[in-house]
């Protein structure tokens, strides 16, 4: 569907892509405008009947950006000021192989993923304490935890991690 100007203000599409060998494309059959964020296809010789250029506009080509460039440009921004946008959503897409669960989750430390550092970025900058001192309860109340209570949130929370972990495995 299309998009009014107005969700075309709120909606970025960035491209990541691995470098590219001469080799892995003998027909050149992409070209980067990195000026206009673009990627042009041609359409290959082997088809005679047509000859023609799909142009894809991007709001950036990330070529050869490693982790911590990929996220300076895409989500630190929206996470400068998260109370004042209503959400934002993270995807990532593409064909088997291309780095998705790599450029989301990343594969160390070192190496952080979109989602990791994101959660670092929230906890460090809005000094969100990693153990629970308070809880929302039925929506609205701010109950005060005691000790066994927050003793049983850092539990639950382990818990989870753990069975997130094993998913991943």
């Amino acid at each position: 569907t299309a998009l009014s100007n107005k969700d075309k203000e709120n909606v970025s599409v960035f491209l990541r892509v691995r470098p590219i060998n001469p080799s892995d494309l003998p027909c050149k059959l992409y070209k980067f405008d990195k000026v206009e964020s673009k990627v042009i296809i041609k359409q290959p010789r082997s088809n005679p009947t047509s000859n023609t250029e799909k142009h894809f506009q991007f709001t950036a080509i990330l070529e050869r950006a490693n982790q911590i460039e990929t996220y300076e440009k895409t989500v630190r921004p929206i996470l400068t000021n998260p109370f004042e946008i209503p959400g934002a959503t993270f995807a990532s897409y593409g064909c088997s192989n291309s780095g998705k669960t790599y450029s989301i989750l990343g594969e160390s430390p070192s190496a952080a993923g979109l989602v990791p550092r994101a959660i670092t970025q929230i906890f460090t900058e809005y000094e969100i304490s990693p153990y629970p001192c308070y809880k929302i309860a039925n929506d609205r109340q701010l109950d005060i935890l005691n000790d066994e209570d927050v003793v049983a949130e850092l539990q639950a929370v382990d818990d989870f991690l753990s069975d997130s972990r094993k998913m991943f495995k």
